[in-house]
């Protein structure tokens, strides 16, 4: 159905006036209420929900706009999105009602370094949009029926967290000795239509036309009569919601595994144990009987859905063997130590596509080296949770000899000598790097500098609907950890050394960031990296000498004190209903009539009917425990009834809060205490007394206003 003609003057206007980040906000919370209808397998609200969820136009306008902002190439009817009316209009003119999809266009290419053709399918803009707009209804029915260990295509999950797991598996006395490497053939391309549009929980007239759309030849843009009729099987590629689709297909493996193995409930959790990312699936088991048994499980479960095993790439093999797994080669050592290192073919594929840039490149040498260094760090990014360093100096030294070559093909009449000194700057007595001859400081960097960290992997029992503060605080934890961002500096400028101890932090040392104080200048902070060891050791210290914070090289609890909260206080976001998770805890200090109130962690979990994260339980999840700007967390219980933190213990599972708008009163002291002569020992007894009262009710912190500012 085509939506009336509007303006573009009005078109313009709209899409220009759209509050993006409400409209955000609103998204999720229409998935939030999808979310949980899917997980109480409530299938008629689900729909009614989904359908909600497409007519509204600012979630339309959502879809578009990631259409618009990804740029890509266009379909078969060559248009691109030029300009807010464009965009406004078709917004209004996604319908579910009638809607029927165009052909995509085929595309057939070769990549030189692979030696491989691959194929694509390109829709066009409105269709990628309908995708997308359909993409926001299936997102949160498949993270309420996903496995926990499927790491592809959900956010705040990533390959490395499927590393992590399959790493911690398989470490240990008790570890599995052997994998089910089960690699499906064509994938995408395999999936029956029939048990898609039985399965997937979605509009199945929509799904219907994503599934059946025609195919035309990349080198015809517009269809005539040179179309190709897809079969009954397969998703494209190249559709915005054919990743979910994908992930729902082979959701309830790990359940249908574990369920005919142990038909009694009484399981071994490691036999059978799986991780998979997409349609890269892996399994552990204690024997080689037991593989062939799990790899005739995943065979039946796959089947159904019209898959089958490339048998070339799927086996059982001994964890002591190796095996590879998502760019990665699993390894034991002699000592019996598990490694995990980039792939050999993969580090020399990634030579050849330098070489390749190297080769064709035809601009200044300036953009040649840009060029280089944004493909390093892209590609060092990805290896540096591993055992990475010789394959990083392999690359760095092949880098150094493909350019070598090429200078010296350049300046044929030149020594060896004379093009080192042109083009490479020595720094120290062993560093080169290859720069501009006038400006050293524009190089090619050198990635076996680069931080190799372990990752720190996601709680697979989460998801972005179920605990969005965890998602919200693994954000910054990942730039820390991974030593990106701003935090690249401070380790620069610390040398990658522990503040408090002055060692080096290595690889397997986890760390994190505090803030110092120094007392020259006690408005100034400064963030340092150290030792999570070492963080614990000084908290602990803190704690049990309350009377001498000189002991430490800054004040804990008073850094701890001064988290910013006045953007919680004066942020737009709506409040939470009775359907937030917190409702009840809310409601608890809502009967509370107390100027202070201290509640255990496990206290907490009673009232509120819901187990907190094991990370709140420790240092690292202190600010889980503070109001958050974008999302309503936990704080928000107490805070909109007139509590604030007065003292959040860790270690002890406790936290202290007090009432924000208690009633002050003044304080009549005797004229002998204030003017007259006392006793030693009555001076000390006193301020004694008054510190602890101070301290108490946090009277020497600023009291904060409620509401916004005014003025």
């Amino acid at each position: 159905m085509t939506h009336p003609k509007i303006p573009d003057e009005l078109l313009t206007e709209q899409w220009e006036n759209i509050n993006w980040n409400k409209a955000q906000d609103d998204l999720y919370d229409a998935q939030l209420d999808i979310y949980y209808a899917a997980k109480k397998k409530a299938w008629d609200s689900v729909r009614k929900l989904q359908r909600k969820l497409t007519e509204n136009i600012d979630f339309r306008c959502l879809a578009v706009k990631r259409v618009a902002d990804a740029n890509s190439c266009p379909g078969v009817d060559k248009f691109r999105l030029r300009n807010s009316a464009e965009k406004m209009q078709m917004a209004y003119e996604l319908n579910n009602d009638g809607y029927k999809a165009s052909p995509v266009r085929h595309v057939t290419f070769n990549i030189r370094t692979h030696g491989k053709v691959r194929h694509a399918t390109i829709p066009i803009k409105f269709d990628r949009a309908m995708a997308v707009l359909h993409a926001f209804t299936l997102l949160p029915v498949e993270e309420a029926h996903s496995d926990y260990n499927s790491f592809a295509f959900r956010k705040g999950r990533s390959a490395h967290d499927a590393h992590t797991h399959l790493f911690k598996a398989l470490i240990g006395e008790d570890a599995p000795g052997f994998v089910v490497v089960a690699d499906i053939k064509s994938y995408y391309a395999s999936i029956k239509h029939s048990w898609i549009m039985k399965h997937i929980p979605m509009d199945k007239d929509v799904l219907y036309q994503f599934l059946t759309t025609d195919i035309v030849p990349g080198s015809r843009l517009f269809p005539d009569h040179e179309v190709i009729m897809t079969e009954d099987r397969g998703i494209s590629e190249g559709s915005n919601i054919s990743p979910y689709i994908g992930n729902y297909v082979l959701d309830g493996l790990q359940a249908y595994v574990y369920n005919a193995l142990y038909p009694d409930g009484d399981k071994d959790y490691y036999d059978g144990f799986m991780v998979r990312y997409a349609d890269d699936i892996i399994f552990m088991a204690r024997s080689y009987e037991r593989g062939e048994q799990i790899l005739k499980l995943v065979d039946d479960f796959i089947s159904e859905r019209g898959l089958r095993f490339n048998r070339d790439k799927t086996m059982i093999r001994e964890v002591k063997d190796g095996f590879d797994f998502l760019s990665f080669h699993y390894s034991m050592n002699q000592n019996g130590i598990l490694k995990i290192t980039p792939r050999v073919d993969k580090v020399d594929q990634y030579i050849n596509e330098i070489k390749a840039v190297i080769d064709s490149h035809t601009k200044s040498q300036r953009d040649l080296i840009e060029r280089l260094n944004a493909s390093l760090r892209g590609w060092a990014g990805y290896y540096k949770f591993a055992d990475s360093y010789d394959a990083f100096v392999k690359v760095d030294n092949a880098i150094d000899a493909i350019l070598l070559n090429h200078a010296i093909e350049k300046h044929p009449h030149w020594s060896k000598e004379k093009v080192i000194e042109k083009y490479w700057y020595l720094e120290g007595n062993d560093k080169r790097y290859y720069t501009l001859s006038y400006d050293r400081t524009v190089r090619v960097i050198k990635i076996q500098e680069a931080v190799l960290v372990r990752h720190k992997a996601v709680d697979p029992r989460t998801n972005i609907f179920s605990e969005p503060e965890y998602y919200s605080l693994r954000e910054q934890f990942k730039e820390i950890n991974n030593v990106t961002g701003k935090y690249s500096s401070i380790w620069r400028k610390y040398e990658g050394k522990c503040y408090f101890c002055g060692n080096p932090i290595l690889v397997d040392q986890a760390k994190t960031i505090r803030t110092i104080l120094p007392d020259n200048n006690p408005n100034y902070r400064e963030q340092v990296y150290v030792h999570e060891l070492c963080a614990m050791g000084e908290w602990n210290l803190i704690r049990l000498n309350d009377e001498i914070p000189a002991t430490a090289p800054f004040d804990y609890i008073k850094s701890l004190e001064d988290i910013e909260l006045s953007d919680k206080n004066t942020n737009t976001k709506k409040p939470p209903t009775n359907k937030w998770k917190w409702h009840k805890l809310r409601m608890h200090f809502a009967t509370l009539d107390c100027y202070s109130v201290t509640l255990k962690f496990s206290d907490i979990e009673k009232i509120s009917g819901h187990k907190l994260p094991d990370k709140w339980y420790t240092y690292d999840g202190r600010r889980a425990w503070y109001p958050f700007s974008n999302v309503n967390g936990i704080a928000e219980a107490w805070y909109l009834e007139g509590y604030e933190i007065h003292k959040l213990d860790i270690y002890n599972h406790k936290i202290t809060l007090h009432r924000i708008d208690s009633d002050l009163v003044s304080l009549n002291i005797p004229d002998v205490l204030r003017n007259g002569k006392i006793p030693k020992n009555a001076k000390s007894e006193l301020e004694t007394h008054m510190n602890a009262i101070v301290k108490k009710y946090g009277l020497a912190k600023k009291k904060r206003k409620r509401g916004k500012n005014k003025g």
